[in-house]
């Protein structure tokens, strides 16, 4: 995701780790992450519908619950309700600290 912080107009982009390189096994399944990366191309061009599929179908393929999954079908479900601003960017901005 993309935030900006409490108080700042600076955007700073966050990130999930993973793994540990050292923890990574040849049997990892780590498919779910491009199915992840559409689904959130889906969510910034405001297809919101189809990104909540592709965030379930993520989940699904990941195989347990997966946080950054859940909230962006929030966020889809959210705007499909309250559309956000002409100019969003697909910036969380955070409300408090």
């Amino acid at each position: 995701d993309t935030v900006a912080v409490y108080g700042k107009k600076q955007k700073e982009n966050i990130y999930e780790l993973l793994a540990m390189r050292d923890d990574v096994r040849v049997t990892d399944n780590f498919e779910w992450i491009t199915q992840y990366e559409q689904a959130y191309k889906l969510y910034l061009a405001r297809q919101w519908k189809e990104a909540i599929v592709g965030f379930n179908k993520a989940r699904e393929m990941k195989g347990r619950k997966d946080y950054p999954c859940t909230l962006f079908v929030y966020f889809c479900k959210k705007y499909m309700k309250n559309p956000p601003p002409i100019d969003w960017d697909g910036t969380t901005v955070m409300k408090s600290k």
